[in-house]
This record gives structure tokens, C-alpha cells and sequence, in this order.
């Protein structure tokens, strides 16, 4: 399919995949792909949105437990990639 990335669309559109096949080639070694928001970024579109500090702390274990996990990065707006760079 290739990579999406046209300036008259609202989103951008990757394939996880093809998208990490961008550095493979570089001189890095992928450590993980992260969700970064999850499904908490709908919650804070929402005027009436609070969470208090015992929510939010179980919220992170939550997203912390299943950040990495592959078949759930899709459920996010963001990805990171984490890479560190390989000595010459």
C-alpha cells in the first residue's frame, strides 16, 4: 500500500510496518513502539472531563501495562518509536 502522507488531508495514515521499515536500514536498533495517548485523549476532548489524582494514577498503570502492546496501538492517535543509536 506505501506510506500516506498528502498536505490536503487532515490525518496521515500509517501502516505500523512499513512505517518501523523506515529505520531499519539506519544505523539504530528499534527498541519499542509505544501508544503515547490511548484511548484517554477522546476523554479530554470532553468539556466536562476531570479525573482525580486516584483515577488518573490507576489510568497510568492501565496505559503503562499495555502501552507496548501491538495489537492495541491502533486505539492510539500517537505512536513512539524508541530507538538508540548504534556505535560507529
Amino acid at each position: 500500500m506505501g506510506l500516506l502522507n498528502r498536505y490536503d488531508q487532515l490525518f496521515t495514515g500509517y501502516e505500523i510496518g512499513e512505517l518501523e521499515g523506515l529505520y531499519r536500514n539506519l544505523p539504530v536498533t528499534h527498541i519499542s513502539t509505544v501508544a503515547a495517548d490511548g484511548i484517554l485523549e477522546l476523554a479530554e476532548q470532553r468539556t466536562d472531563f476531570s479525573m482525580s489524582d486516584e483515577a488518573f494514577d490507576a489510568y497510568a498503570r492501565y496505559h503503562l501495562h499495555f502501552c507496548e502492546r501491538r495489537e492495541l496501538l491502533g486505539s492510539s492517535s500517537h505512536l513512539l518509536h524508541i530507538c538508540k543509536k548504534k556505535q560507529p
